[in-house]
């Protein structure tokens, strides 16, 4: 037999909890001395696990009580099963953020990516996009914002990709006159448009007159390679190169597909 001692240690429940357990008659030891001294057996190992796994399912311990007074093992098992796939779901979004966090870690650096510089690239990414906003006063943004956020449910840990698509559908157009949408980086079938293909691209200050100035500098490339833009702009948050001591020099990438 093991002392309540031994058997704390061995199951990693503590002293103070298996006392508790047994004063509400939910798990007790197979004796008691005359000293009041509690005993266990290992066989009871097991018993003592299935309380600690059905607590994960958020079973209170009366509820636990029943389960094991009636031994009822088909609701036990269901309630195992919820629990595995609980956990397979818990373990997919700690993957997702693990490698948004790790591509993160690779990119951040000291050094900003050379900013008012065309440059041709090869995009394939995927988006959410929300309605067509088109007010850019802070709190119409903010209010759809805030919409776009709970019908896409997205929670900030874990994102990657994150901007407007800019619907300027040929180059006269005003940047700053343009309606756009929210886009989210999203790998869902569903409700996503695909972004791939040739793009002239250009880092900028995220400001507006930064941004005029990048995207006259992406017209004036396609001209001289007499290319034509193709659809709305996208502009991209970077978060490897925020700045954190002034928003005003975080940077976004603008792309925009040519043919």
């Amino acid at each position: 037999m093991l002392t309540i001692s031994d058997f704390s240690q061995i199951s990693g429940i503590s002293r103070k909890t298996l006392i508790y357990y047994d004063k509400i008659d939910l798990f007790k030891p197979i004796s008691v001395n005359e000293h009041g001294y509690r005993f266990y057996s290992f066989k009871q190992l097991s018993e003592i696990s299935l309380i600690q796994e059905l607590k994960l399912s958020n079973l209170s311990l009366a509820e636990i009580k029943q389960l094991i007074k009636y031994n009822d093992p088909h609701h036990i098992k269901s309630i195992l099963s919820s629990q595995v796939d609980q956990l397979h779901q818990q373990i997919q979004r700690l993957e997702r953020n693990l490698k948004v966090i790790e591509a993160r870690l690779d990119n951040f650096n000291d050094q900003q990516p050379a900013l008012q510089k065309v440059f041709v690239s090869h995009l394939d990414e995927s988006y959410q996009i929300s309605p067509v906003n088109e007010s850019c006063d802070e709190r119409d943004m903010l209010n759809s914002f805030f919409e776009f956020q709970k019908q896409s449910n997205w929670k900030m840990p874990g994102i990657s990709l994150f901007g407007y698509r800019v619907n300027l559908n040929n180059p006269l157009d005003k940047y700053k006159n343009a309606n756009f949408n929210f886009i989210l980086e999203s790998k869902a079938a569903e409700s996503t448009q695909r972004v791939y293909g040739e793009f002239y691209s250009i880092y900028s200050i995220d400001k507006t007159s930064e941004i005029q100035s990048a995207i006259s500098k992406i017209n004036i490339t396609a001209e001289n390679y007499h290319k034509t833009l193709i659809g709305p702009l996208w502009q991209i948050q970077n978060f490897d190169y925020v700045n954190l001591k002034s928003t005003s020099k975080s940077i976004v990438r603008l792309s925009w597909r040519f043919e």
